[in-house]
């Protein structure tokens, strides 16, 4: 494993308004799902690791568009068309438990933005055996194996985000990020 470079989530969106009552629905927050997009989108154009840092500039309207959504139960399409709004296209290509999340991403190489109730992340892997972990909180992993990729992530998790109130276990989702 070898860190690429360090990263801080220094951004911070204002704070989520209920479309319909105008009140705040929850408190402001960092800007990982923008974050998390621009890396994918960088690696899925073959942007050297090494250069794939994103910027707030960027991250934090596409973490804003994010944060309006009020999917009514129905997030998937709303998600996708935040990346597509960004030049992209995504599916969701697997939700469930973290475990079989991961094992998705482990068989099936590419770009995607990780969801697991309050935090993403980016996961890629690619035909040079190059696995990669994106936190905003962190930075970004290399790994030169899938089982070295998947412990550290399970044990980031773990160590980081597993106590956290919102997250969810059997909940975790991926979307594949393409041109």
């Amino acid at each position: 494993m070898a860190k690429l470079w360090d990263f801080t989530n220094s951004g911070r969106t204002q704070v989520r308004y209920n479309k319909n009552t105008g009140r705040p629905t929850r408190p402001p927050a960092g800007a990982c799902f923008g974050y998390s997009l621009i890396w994918a989108s960088k690696m899925v154009n073959n942007t050297s690791a090494k250069l794939s840092k994103p910027s707030i500039v960027g991250a934090l309207p596409l973490q804003q568009k994010v944060e309006q959504i009020n999917p009514g139960g129905i997030w998937d399409p709303h998600i996708n068309a935040v990346v597509k709004g960004y030049g992209y296209n995504s599916a969701l290509s697997k939700r469930g438990h973290i475990t079989s999340v991961l094992v998705h991403f482990g068989q099936n190489a590419g770009y995607y933005i990780y969801d697991i109730g309050y935090h993403w992340f980016a996961l890629g892997n690619n035909a040079n055996k190059e696995w990669y972990y994106f936190d905003s909180n962190d930075g970004l992993f290399l790994f030169r194996s899938k089982g070295e990729a998947i412990t550290f992530i399970v044990k980031d998790l773990q160590t980081n985000y597993m106590n956290e109130p919102d997250f969810e276990i059997n909940n975790n989702a991926i979307y594949k990020i393409t041109k």
